[in-house]
């Protein structure tokens, strides 16, 4: 998108929508998409075999033994490392690759969540954290092997982990995703917040590759490596990786569908709710400036050395961010850096340099019905509309989106920030995609509220509420699913398998159209499961004409 779009979001009409993946070592699958520019030899470091005493549960990888725990139709493998702990010298610097574990690994919990201020304002977490967890299918083994579904969360790049709960319940929690789909699932924790995307000279002066920041991408790249390694020894098919990520994470994924140092490393995405874009290098710069000021490091010779001085705390604290919800400026986020991420992520897709292959993207009906703030009347409505956007602009985006037109003026509003931030802008990027990709496009559109929930009224398909389906951990202490609730989630695990397993949607769920800038073609989910197309057109054509033609 163009400096325009970015202007809207930091005048806070979009900002507070954004809220809210044999031998093994010596294998010979074939690679789904080129070989990574990684060096490919550090992440696959070959161990003494261990003992492969059998044992219920028990997986023999080239590091050395994992032990996870049986769960019935699963065996999960939690809080296994993917990297080195990025703590004290390795403080903002690119991971590095773990190397073998003498006694057998203990793979029984999460792992720790990345150091964050948390929603609650509290700083919570550690800076060992680089673990990956992993849901195996019983009947998979190195001689059956299962498609690869790979999640990224989200949380703005700010907050969140694999292990986050609701209500008691670990919401990414991949046993029913695998058990249902017959797939190894995977979810990862990587850095966040300062401590995965500050940028500054003195910190890119430290490396051969004469860049910083990106740390967060380059541990996402990590643990895919780490999975291209190794997922063999648990019954995973690498040449079959769904890369999905929704929010914060489906951000990421475009950013590593377009990373030249993710080739090969996927053989599908997946983008759920989420944006496609960077940081400028001038921006990141400009934040890393500040929170190096901030801390004192300005004044020292050794500005890296002075902070990997620094406790968790400091670091955290120096440019405080709070969550997406709040509205606040999102200053800590894949940037343009040249090598991780060489360009802008759609102006990469635009010149069809991204990495070849097959995308579904789509949004939910009321992403910011959560979020949105809570308008009671017409002319409340009215005037924060005015507030927030300049004339003559605020003028028509209350003719689009007038009050009448809904049951009530905050509808509207959720109307307006939805379409704004997440509908047309998946529309742009689905037309993007489409004429420049060799591969299939998919758009989904999905408008599902749950039957029984007497906690949240009138709040439909709210941001994230596909991904709580899509694992199938809604049943909580608050929530008690519909028979209908359970048939949404089960169109989803297939729908999400298929494409994992094929890279597109020939079954008979549903027809699911190959997208073409044309007709805007989309899947509807949820109320109803058919096709549909011009999603929205009139006003996803005004928003083109506010924040710019996705061709420019």
């Amino acid at each position: 998108m163009n400096a325009s779009l970015i202007k809207y979001i930091g005048s806070g009409l979009i900002a507070f929508a954004l809220v809210c993946c044999g031998n093994a070592a010596t294998r010979t699958d074939s690679d789904p998409g080129g070989k990574s520019d990684i060096a490919q030899d550090s992440w696959s470091a070959s161990c003494p075999a261990p003992n492969p005493m059998p044992r219920p549960g028990k997986a023999i990888t080239i590091l050395g033994a994992v032990q996870g725990v049986d769960e019935g139709n699963v065996v999960s493998f939690k809080g296994v490392p993917y990297a080195y702990p990025p703590v004290g010298n390795r403080r903002f610097r690119a991971p590095e690759p773990i190397r073998c574990w003498p006694k057998t690994l203990q793979a029984t919990s999460f792992g720790s969540a990345c150091a964050q201020i948390d929603k609650q304002g509290a700083i919570s977490g550690s800076e060992d954290c680089l673990t990956l967890n992993i849901w195996v299918p019983k009947g998979a083994s190195p001689h059956n092997k299962k498609k690869v579904l790979f999640f990224i969360h989200g949380g703005a790049n700010v907050v969140g982990s694999s292990a986050e709960t609701m209500d008691g319940v670990a919401i990414y929690d991949g046993a029913k995703l695998a058990a249902h789909t017959d797939s190894v699932v995977v979810t990862i924790n990587y850095r966040l917040g300062p401590f995965g995307w500050l940028t500054h000279s003195s910190l890119a002066g430290e490396n051969a590759k004469g860049v910083s920041g990106n740390y967060g991408t380059l541990d996402q790249l990590a643990a895919l490596w780490w999975v291209r390694t190794h997922i063999f020894s648990f019954g995973g098919d690498s040449r079959r990786v769904l890369l999905f990520g929704q929010s914060g994470g489906a951000v990421n994924t475009c950013v590593l569908l377009t990373s030249p140092l993710a080739r090969g490393l996927f053989s599908a995405v997946t983008m759920q709710s989420g944006g496609c874009g960077a940081l400028d290098a001038a921006d990141a710069h400009k934040t890393g400036n500040d929170l190096v000021k901030a801390v004192g490091c300005d004044q020292s010779s050794y500005v890296g050395p002075c902070l990997r001085s620094l406790s968790s705390e400091q670091v955290l604290e120096a440019v405080p961010v709070k969550h997406a919800i709040s509205g606040s400026q999102r200053v800590f986020q894949p940037n343009v850096d040249g090598y991780a991420v060489p360009n802008q992520p759609l102006a990469t897709i635009l010149a069809g340099q991204h990495n070849s292959v097959p995308v579904t993207l789509g949004s939910n009906a009321d992403e910011t019905s959560m979020s949105a703030p809570p308008v009671k009347t017409k002319s409340g409505y009215e005037k924060l509309i005015r507030g927030l956007v300049p004339q003559p602009t605020a003028e028509q985006l209350l003719q689009f989106y007038p009050a009448e037109m809904y049951a009530t003026p905050r509808k509207a509003l959720v109307a307006l920030t939805t379409d704004a931030a997440f509908t047309c802008n998946t529309r742009s990027l689905a037309r993007a995609l489409s004429v420049n990709s060799p591969k299939d496009v998919y758009r989904y559109y999905f408008d599902y509220a749950l039957e029984n929930n007497p906690v949240m009224k009138n709040v439909g398909a709210y941001h994230g509420l596909e991904v709580l389906m899509l694992f199938g951990n809604y049943h909580t202490n608050k929530y008690t699913p519909s028979a209908g609730d359970y048939t949404v989630t089960a169109q989803l695990m297939a729908l999400w398998s298929e494409f994992g397993a094929t890279g597109g949607y020939g079954g008979a769920q549903a027809h699911w159209p190959i997208y073409n800038f044309a007709t805007d073609p989309y899947l509807q989910l949820g109320s109803s499961l058919g096709s549909g197309a011009g999603l929205f057109t009139e006003h996803c054509d005004f928003w083109d004409t506010v924040v710019g033609d996705w061709r420019e």
